[in-house]
């Protein structure tokens, strides 16, 4: 009766543990300085970049050794328009990045280019940057209207899809949607954009195919 009454005992307080295990409360919070939470509890971010390189498969994901984030600048004038003209527009260069803000080695950059008029809002600029479709690279004659992807290689090498050929099966771009950033990830980025791609870079008369691209990561605004 002993040995009935302590095998019930105990398969009692094994089913108690498993209802403990499957409680919120009981689960420690991951701690990451990147949540954007004032108690800095964990708060999963999915933003990653993936692609080949040659043979080899690049990852990164936003908040373990590497940040997505993004940059805006202008980069001159168009020529489409009179510079004096009150209609002139400028070239605006929108960036997302994957890197280690301490080094520049593996950073990974795409840049939107385009013309935007003078005096445009935030909205038109948003519209005119980042309308979902498929993109051309620009070429070193051809600067506007297009998509750069720079890369920078362990040794700190720069390679550009801009210093040589991008058309063909190999060279696409695709930007599936783009999406608000959610409260609090405003320094990081106005906007989240998805999509795919493949290139080839180029560095002096060498060159890299970069092929099953895949993105998720901040862009716009800052």
């Amino acid at each position: 009766m002993r040995n009935i009454y302590f095998t019930l005992l105990f398969a009692f307080s094994i089913s108690l543990g498993f209802v403990s295990c499957d409680s919120d409360d009981d689960v420690p919070p991951k701690r990451n300085s990147l949540s954007g939470d004032t108690n800095n509890i964990f708060i999963p971010k999915d933003l990653f970049l993936r692609y080949n390189l040659d043979d080899t498969t690049k990852f990164y994901e936003h908040g373990y050794t590497v940040i997505s984030e993004s940059r805006a600048y202008r980069n001159g004038y168009c020529d489409t328009f009179n510079l004096q003209d009150s209609l002139a527009s400028f070239i605006q260069v929108e960036t997302g990045v994957f890197h280690d803000p301490s080094t520049r080695k593996r950073a990974f950059y795409i840049d939107f280019i385009n013309c935007i008029p003078q005096e445009s809002t935030e909205e038109e600029i948003k519209e005119i940057m980042f309308d979902p479709g498929e993109y051309d690279y620009v070429t070193n004659n051809n600067k506007t209207g297009g998509i750069r992807i720079r890369y920078y290689d362990k040794e700190g090498n720069l390679w550009t899809t801009s210093s040589g050929p991008n058309s063909g099966s190999y060279s696409e771009f695709l930007l599936s949607a783009i999406i608000e950033s959610p409260d609090g990830d405003e320094r990081f980025g106005n906007y989240i954009m998805f999509g795919e791609f493949s290139c080839r870079l180029y560095r002096g008369g060498q060159s890299m195919t970069i092929t099953k691209g895949r993105y998720k990561m901040y862009i716009g605004g800052l």
